[in-house]
This record gives structure tokens, C-alpha cells and sequence, in this order.
């Protein structure tokens, strides 16, 4: 009985040694693939002073080390490198704009959020079409609304339609709403102005303050189209009394608008 007892504990012990080997081969060989992996796909985030030295030394080693770590870069960072590209450094642009056009096809939804915020910054056209595609077809808020101010800020006239559709649907969100009420202009409006203040004064019904507020900015665009009815509506949202942010950023937006109106004679007859 001793002898089979200790036969026994030996095999425990056997088995237990092992798993503990395989266990040991099994974290190594891990190990060496993630080593291996970081080696190929990961670039160690230089610090913003390493950033700087690179922007004071431009040339092709130092755009090819920017852009290799840009997309992992802060947006402090990158709003530095673009504005140095923008300002002083064309290749550097090129290249930057050449990435950043890229990523706006990513499958990455940060990715091409990024993307689409550097070419904003940088006013890069070329990346419009897609743009206008993510408009139409993307379920992310924040990406969509990354796709509509970038293509106002590139004054896409081809974006029209879409940009003011999609402030007169009803169901978007209050953000791309917002977004493209903010942007309707700069994207053609004034070429439509009867579509466009048409569509405003819909908006200018919606229950969210966020989506007023921003009407009666652009409404200012459009003194001689103001009618009765939509002065109606100002009129309206000017007996607000509340005193939270949101009230009083519309408040003030009205009284400039009213500014406005007055300055042009947009008001008399009316």
C-alpha cells in the first residue's frame, strides 16, 4: 500500500511539473509574439519635444518619422504638426493629406475620424465624395458629423443636398442636426436660399435648444428672406425665461439676430 502511495504522489508531482513546463512555454512563446508584433505594427509615441526638434528639421527623414507616428499622436500634437505643414512645411502636407485621405476609407471609425478632423483643419479637398457617402450611409453620430464639417470647411458645394437633408430629417440626432444646420451654408446655401431658409424655418420648430440656437445664426445669413411667419417664431423663443446655459446662449443669438434684421431693414413691413 506505502509503495503504491508513493507511486501515486510521484505521478501528481510528474504531472504537476509538466504543466508547470508547458506553462512556461506557453507565456514564452507568447511573449516573443506579442515582442514580434510590436516590433512590426507599433511605433513608440515620441514625446512633443521630440515632435518639435523634427518640425525644426524638415526634410524627408523627419516627415517620414512624423507621419509614421502621427495617427497615434495627441490632438495638441497633431493640430501642431498640421499647422507647421500648413504654414511652412509643403511636403510634410502632402504627406500628411495623403495618410489622413487614406484613412477616410478605414474600417477604424477613430481612424477615420481623425482623418477627417486633420483634413478639416488643414482645409485638404479631394476626400469629399466619401465624405458625402458618410453622410449618407454611417450609423455613427460623431463620425458623420466629423464627414459634415469637413466638407464645410472645404466649401463642397456638392454636399448641398445632402447637408441640408440631412438637417430636415426629423430623425437625426440633435449633434448631426446641429452639425449640418451649422454647415448648410458654407456648403452652398447661399446659392438656394429659398431651399435653405425653408428648411431653417422647420428647424427653427424643433424642441431642441441646441438646434434653435444654431438656426438663428444662419438665419442672419439670410436678412431678406425672413418672413412674417418665421418672425413669428422669434418672436416666440424671445418670451423664453429661463436662465440655464442653453436659454441664454439662444437668448443672446436672437438679440444678435434682431441686430441684425434692424441694421439691414429686414424688419420694416413685417
Amino acid at each position: 500500500m506505502e509503495g503504491k502511495h508513493l507511486m501515486s504522489r510521484a505521478a501528481g508531482i510528474g504531472i504537476f511539473v509538466a504543466m508547470v513546463v508547458a506553462l512556461t512555454i506557453g507565456l514564452a512563446v507568447y511573449s516573443r509574439q506579442a515582442e514580434n508584433t510590436l516590433t512590426k505594427s507599433d511605433n513608440p509615441i515620441p514625446t512633443r519635444q521630440h515632435i518639435e526638434t523634427l518640425l525644426s528639421n524638415p526634410g524627408k527623414a523627419s516627415t517620414d518619422e512624423i507621419v509614421s507616428v502621427y495617427g497615434n499622436l495627441d490632438i495638441s500634437t497633431r493640430r501642431l504638426i498640421e499647422r507647421q505643414a500648413v504654414e511652412k512645411d509643403a511636403d510634410l502636407k502632402s504627406a500628411i493629406v495623403n495618410q489622413a485621405s487614406g484613412d477616410v476609407s478605414s474600417k477604424d471609425i477613430h481612424a477615420q475620424i481623425k482623418a477627417l478632423e486633420s483634413l478639416r483643419f488643414m482645409k485638404a479637398a479631394g476626400s469629399e465624395p466619401k465624405a458625402i457617402e458618410i453622410v449618407k450611409t454611417s450609423s455613427s453620430p460623431e463620425l458623420k458629423c466629423a464627414a459634415i464639417n469637413y466638407l464645410g470647411s472645404v466649401n463642397s458645394i456638392d454636399a448641398f443636398d445632402t447637408v441640408l437633408s440631412t438637417a430636415d430629417n426629423s430623425s437625426s440626432p440633435v449633434d448631426i442636426k446641429a452639425t449640418a444646420i451649422r454647415n448648410v451654408v458654407l456648403v452652398g446655401g447661399r446659392n438656394h436660399p429659398d431651399e435653405t431658409v425653408a428648411v431653417l424655418a422647420k428647424c427653427l420648430k424643433d424642441k431642441d435648444l441646441t438646434v434653435k440656437t444654431e438656426v438663428i445664426y444662419v438665419l442672419g445669413r439670410f436678412p431678406d428672406k425672413i418672413t412674417p411667419d418665421i418672425l413669428k417664431d422669434i418672436e416666440e423663443i424671445g418670451r423664453m425665461r429661463g436662465q440655464d446655459p442653453k436659454t441664454v446662449q439662444t437668448r443672446e443669438a436672437l438679440l444678435m439676430l434682431l441686430d441684425q434684421l434692424k441694421a439691414t431693414g429686414s424688419l420694416e413691413g413685417k
